[in-house]
């Protein structure tokens, strides 16, 4: 699915799924960032790689 606007405004793409806890392995070196949807609609981020 498209990237959404308040995540970032560059073109890109993002996956939505949802499981009992994230999915995170940093072993992925093409992963920007992940992030959690909140109840309220918002995000809060839980990583994001440093060398971009």
């Amino acid at each position: 699915m498209p990237v959404p606007r308040s995540l970032s405004s560059s073109c890109g793409t993002c996956v939505r799924y949802r499981a009992p806890e994230p999915l995170f392995d940093p072993a992925h070196d093409e992963m920007e960032q992940m992030v959690i949807c909140n109840d309220d609609g918002t995000y809060t981020q839980i990583y994001k790689a440093e060398n971009l």
